[in-house]
């Protein structure tokens, strides 16, 4: 079992709870269940990816992650 611990504004739960409103109709589903269903969803849609294309994703997921410092916001520089 993996633990997992998601911090998102209330805007943004606003925009996972329309998304999850709208591909899974008629249900009535959890915090904890919406955001599991959409991270499985995104494994999936990862794992059809070439290689290639996985690492330009990753790339592009990594250059848009901040850190909020004493100078202000600045790209993260750490690795995964």
């Amino acid at each position: 079992m993996i633990n997992v611990t998601l911090t998102i504004t209330g805007n943004e739960w606003g925009r996972l709870r329309a998304a999850a409103e709208k591909a899974f109709p008629n249900e009535l589903l959890s915090r904890g269940e919406i955001t599991r269903r959409f991270a499985l969803a995104g494994i999936e849609a990862t794992k059809c990816l070439s290689e290639g294309k996985a690492k330009q994703q990753a790339q592009e997921f990594r250059s848009s992650q901040y850190v909020a410092g004493p100078e202000g916001e600045k790209p993260q520089t750490s690795e995964y």
